[in-house]
Formats: structure tokens, sequence, C-alpha cells
């Protein structure tokens, strides 16, 4: 009896799918959709919080370190956005984490980009930068300095910001933004910096 009604209720279902799907015309082939790696990476430089800051060669103002997912060069997303990094600043990420998926349609004017947005910390010994590939520059600015940033970049910023305010308060994750020997005044310090 219950096979029965289970029979049944899937011939329904059926049915009803047949009635709910209308007959169309073909889709056209989707445009295509680039997958982009952006990273908000931070430290503290001065007892205040800095980003790292790129300007591009193309003259696409300034932004945060960037670059496209090559399935065929990069084994995962996080494997891709450190070597696309290191190419673009010189900059050998530590402690990475993902954060958020931008898809807005217009997000880059130039074409479809989904971009995986992550914040990365770095120690005060490792700010050395070197912009290479299609970095003009890169350099490190104060979080109340930054120079206006293109496409949605000032939001990823911001989201970043906002998750490492926010695991301060139950992770210990501003050993990350620490030297290896630092004092307690140092992480009192590191602490007020970014929680403002």
């Amino acid at each position: 009896m219950a096979i029965e009604l289970r029979a049944k209720a899937a011939n329904g279902a059926a049915r009803v799918a047949k009635q709910v799907v209308p007959k169309s015309a073909p889709l056209e082939e989707p445009a295509g959709v680039a997958i982009g790696l952006n990273a908000a990476i931070l430290t503290v430089r001065n007892n205040e919080p800095n980003v790292l800051v790129v300007r591009q060669d193309g003259g696409e103002g300034d932004g945060l370190p960037f670059g496209i997912f090559a399935p065929l060069d990069h084994r995962t997303l996080d494997i891709g956005l450190r070597q696309c990094v290191a190419e673009q600043t010189g900059l050998q990420l530590g402690y990475v984490e993902q954060l958020y998926t931008f898809g807005e349609v217009k997000r880059d004017p130039r074409e479809r980009v989904v971009s995986v947005a992550y914040y990365a910390l770095t120690k005060p010994e490792d700010h050395t930068t070197a912009a290479s590939t299609d970095a003009a520059e890169a350099k490190w600015f104060p979080i109340g300095g930054v120079p206006s940033l293109a496409f949605d970049h000032a939001t990823i910023l911001e989201a970043a910001l906002q998750r490492l305010r926010g695991k301060l308060a139950y992770q210990p994750i501003g050993f990350e933004l620490l030297p290896p020997k630092f004092t307690l005044t140092q992480l009192q310090r590191l602490y007020e910096a970014v929680l403002d």
C-alpha cells in the first residue's frame, strides 16, 4: 500500500513538473564568467591598521591585489590567490581566510567576474613589496587614508575589516600581525588599533 502511494505521488510530481516547465526557445550559449581572486591584505604599521593597494598598469586605478583563477594552473582557489598576489606584489602570504563571494552583474564593466574574496594578515617583517606583472605599484596605506578603490574593492575591504574585528573577539588571530617576540603593550596597541 505504501509503495503504491509513493508511486502515485512520484507520478503526480512528474505530471506537475511537466506542467510547470514551459516549452521555450533553446537557451543561448551563456557568456563566459571569470572567477576573480581578490585579497584584502592587512597589517599593522606604526600602531595603525594598513592595507596593501596596487595601482594597475592599464590605468584602472587603485585596487586590492587580484587575479583571475586559472583552473589548469591553480589546484585550488587558495593556491591561485597566493600565486596571483606573489606575482603582482612580491608578497608571500601567511594567514589567509576566504571572506565572501562577490558576484554583482556590473561589478566589473569589462566582463562578468564572480570574485572570491579573501583577507590575509601579515607580520611587520613581511611588509616588503615589489610591484610586478600588471601592477605598476604596490603600496601600504593606513585604513583612514586609502585612496578611492576601483570596482567594489572598498566593499571587499570593509567586509575584511569587519571580519577581522569580529574574529579578534573570539580567536587569537592578532598574533598573525605581531613579530615573533612582542610585549603585552604591543598586543594591547594592536587590539586598540584594529578595534578602533
